[in-house]
């Protein structure tokens, strides 16, 4: 008899117990965690009815046909880039070329609320809020307000004082002379509709659009005292997330490109592992238009990792960059993963989905762990898509007790096909995953909310349930 949904979904339910005490060890076990080297202010907007097609006739155009984008060089380009979120209902990230596009949108569209932005900025506070004591994070310019989003307690940044380099709370770290870097969220809803030359364009997913003009973080920049503080306290690091090379632009005032931007990156994320070969290093993947830039950043950036994260359009997306197809159409989602992995030589690839997680991994990554470690993950976003903020291990617990979130059914059903195309009973299946090609594969379900209070943040949030639960990294 085939595994029913009931029985796939109890399954679940029933391991949440045993993977949050299992997250609540590791966070204790933690000596610190490094988030790097994104941060940002996110000035967000939650789209209302009628907004769009205000803002199209302020300008006074029409957007006929579908152009695709690749950086907002014109404030056409952000409402194109818009548009195609809205239409697809997959969001994504685009750079503002130009000082003078993001004075016109501060100028004609208010925020509805100020945040903290970027991977490595979302990540710190996440990990903080869950308990984690030490979290050092980089900030490429942290002026009051950018110091003020971050939480009061368990986040550190590296700064000089007294000619000593010491890591101390944000509010004494902020640098009043230091520019804000500020990313404007488009948030909208399932449903949310534009009226557009006669025809109407709906939200078929909730999701966001997102527009960032940010000079230090689109260079990739790193901050002289951060290396020179890791230095010194790498060896005191378990787990760092490296992130934010979705910024790069391909060449820069100075003469320089995005491939001395990354191998610097590169350069000095081995220095953290030749002094800490144990710390777990993961690389989270955001959505890029450049695929050369892409293409380069990753091939270069994953000789020093421990474990790859992207969700499932940045997966096409890198795919493609990569050119791992060829001429072949459709490929199925566990195949481009090993084409992904086996390029790359990855010890561990996670995707994550709207409606599961898959880690694909090789050698001698613990499965159970990394079992807890994908549903901890997916149980910390879906409790983020409740409260649209940070929260504590016992809100987790306690949040999801009271409000019951359905396990994905699409999920089983992604479940029960794999499991018929590898020939592998379902229910086994579930307690030791799948094999294939000679990788491993675990596959664990999201907790369904089509109507999430945000959308920004939960791959963020995910990553970081993920990367503390994560095994330790073997010494190479």
């Amino acid at each position: 008899m085939d595994l029913t949904y009931a029985e796939y979904k109890s399954y679940w339910i029933n391991s949440m117990k045993d993977a949050i005490q299992h997250a609540n060890q590791c966070i204790k076990s933690l000596k610190g965690v490094v988030t790097a080297f994104n941060t940002n202010i996110d000035a967000v907007k939650n789209l209302r009815e009628g907004d769009v097609e205000r803002l199209l006739a302020k300008l006074g155009i029409s957007l006929e046909g579908e152009t695709e984008v690749e950086e907002i060089s014109e404030v056409e380009h952000l409402l194109r880039g818009l548009l195609k979120a809205i239409r697809t209902g997959n969001g994504f990230e685009l750079s503002i070329s130009k000082p003078e596009i993001s004075t016109w949108i501060l100028t004609n569209i208010r925020a509805d609320e100020v945040r903290i932005g970027g991977q490595a900025g979302i990540s710190a506070n996440v990990l903080a809020t869950l308990g984690v004591e030490r979290v050092y994070v980089h900030v490429a310019s942290i002026p009051r307000i950018q110091a003020e989003l971050f939480k009061d307690q368990g986040i550190f940044i590296p700064c000089k004082k007294n000619d000593a380099v010491l890591a101390v709370p944000p509010l004494e770290a902020y640098n009043d002379q230091h520019e804000p870097m500020i990313h404007w969220v488009f948030e909208f809803h399932e449903g949310y509709t534009v009226k557009l030359n006669g025809s109407y364009i709906q939200a078929p997913k909730s999701d966001r659009f997102i527009a960032s003009y940010d000079p230090l973080n689109s260079s990739l920049y790193i901050d002289p005292i951060f290396r020179e503080f890791m230095r010194d306290k790498a060896i005191n690091i378990d787990k760092a997330l490296i992130s934010g090379f979705q910024l790069l632009k391909p060449r820069y005032p100075d003469g320089s490109t995005f491939k001395d931007k990354v191998l610097r990156t590169r350069r000095v994320v081995e220095e953290w592992k030749s002094i800490n070969p144990s710390m777990w290093i993961h690389l989270e993947q955001a959505y890029m238009t450049n695929t050369e830039i892409l293409r380069f950043a990753v091939e270069e950036l994953s000789k020093t990792i421990d474990s790859y994260g992207l969700n499932e359009v940045e997966l096409d997306v890198l795919v493609k960059a990569m050119k791992l197809t060829g001429e072949v159409e459709e490929v199925n989602l566990i195949d481009k993963l090993i084409l992904v992995s086996r390029t790359l030589k990855l010890k561990c690839l996670v995707l994550h989905t709207r409606d599961f997680a898959i880690a694909l991994t090789k050698g001698d990554v613990d499965l159970k762990c990394t079992r807890r470690a994908l549903w901890f993950g997916s149980m910390l976003a879906a409790t983020r898509t409740l409260t649209g903020c940070e929260t504590t291990m016992s809100e987790v617990v306690e949040m999801l007790r009271e409000r019951t979130l359905p396990v994905s059914l699409e999920s089983y059903k992604y479940h029960m096909q794999l499991s018929n195309v590898l020939n592998v009973d379902a229910r086994r299946a579930l307690r030791e995953g799948f094999e294939h090609q000679g990788y491993n594969i675990v596959l664990v379900p999201a907790l369904s909310n089509p109507k999430p209070v945000r959308s920004v943040g939960l791959g963020d949030t995910f990553t970081s349930g993920f990367l503390v639960c994560t095994p330790l990294a073997s010494p190479r």
